[in-house]
């Protein structure tokens, strides 16, 4: 459906600081045109926009939320808007068990930001009239979300990469250098390879069963699928690479496969790497589809 009634969150500061400037002056009037009534809130400090989604906003007086900003932003109402959904109703996020309420509020993205990789993934561009005119139409992608846990602690929502280590340095350098905008990753990514730190862990997961999907069928994501592998002639064909990635595997010293022995392989990784990483966004990446995104979990 198309909305009539939004709540926009401005990052002033985000990418080359034209956040503002790009909704005022490409996305404000093409909203007018539309009938579309905005409520419009520059943020002033980190997670301003989180907080007020999850205490201040009146939910029920809007369609749908628009961040104007890049990748942190997003990142920032997606947590405030999922966070806000599961307190009306009670449920307890600190269990990594719970079943988490479904959000109706869609996300619009307006690209501002110094990557936009969230906005890119979904529309296909980085550009904010063609963003803004997927929400007046009220084009809408599902994505999958996953949650973070620390001893039995929610730490946060994410939709796209979730990792540790090497792009975790990188973040944190360039925080330093944000005066240089896009750039400051170049520098910061230089002189993190310099440093060759590496980090120890675990990671396990357990594959899906293989099935056909479509990016706009509703079903979540899940490892392993025919999709991600290359559209496998057979499940046979998929079994015999799992399986040469096994003996793969046996060859490297610092990792072991363990698995389960409940007929699911469950693999099990642990050793020391430069970084690991947990990527949700669809790995065939559409052209121009939208920008709206619904908050299923």
């Amino acid at each position: 459906h198309r909305p009539k009634n939004l709540l926009v969150y401005i990052n002033p500061y985000g990418g080359k600081r034209r956040g503002k400037h790009i909704y005022e002056q490409k996305v404000a009037p093409v909203f007018r045109r539309a009938g579309i009534f905005t409520d419009v809130i520059v943020t002033e400090h980190a997670n301003h926009a989180r907080d007020h989604l999850k205490i201040e906003a009146n939910l029920d007086d809007y369609d749908g939320v628009v961040c104007v900003g890049g990748d942190g932003m997003f990142s920032e109402i997606l947590n405030g808007l999922v966070t806000r959904i599961q307190t009306d109703h009670d449920v307890d996020q600190n269990l990594p068990d719970a079943e988490l309420v479904p959000c109706s509020l869609r996300i619009g993205i307006i690209p501002a930001g110094s990557t936009d990789c969230i906005c890119f993934a979904t529309v296909g561009t980085n550009d904010p009239l063609t963003s803004a005119l997927h929400i007046i139409v009220g084009d809408s992608q599902p994505m999958d979300v996953c949650s973070v846990h620390h001893d039995n602690v929610l730490l946060k929502y994410s939709v796209s990469l979730l990792g540790y280590g090497f792009y975790g340095d990188i973040l944190t350098d360039s925080e330093r250098n944000r005066w240089l905008g896009p750039a400051r990753y170049d520098l910061s990514g230089f002189k993190t390879f310099l440093s060759h730190n590496d980090y120890e862990g675990t990671v396990s997961f357990l594959p899906a069963e293989d099935y056909v999907g479509h990016p706009r069928d509703k079903l979540r994501c899940r490892s392993g699928c025919r999709i991600c592998q290359h559209k496998n002639s057979s499940k046979d064909k998929h079994n015999e690479v799992s399986e040469e990635k096994e003996k793969q595997a046996e060859a490297i010293p610092y990792t072991q496969y363990a698995y389960s022995d409940r007929g699911k392989q469950n693999f099990t990784l642990k050793g020391r790497n430069l970084q690991r990483n947990q990527n949700l966004a669809q790995c065939e990446q559409p052209t121009a589809m939208t920008d709206w995104v619904y908050c299923n979990v």
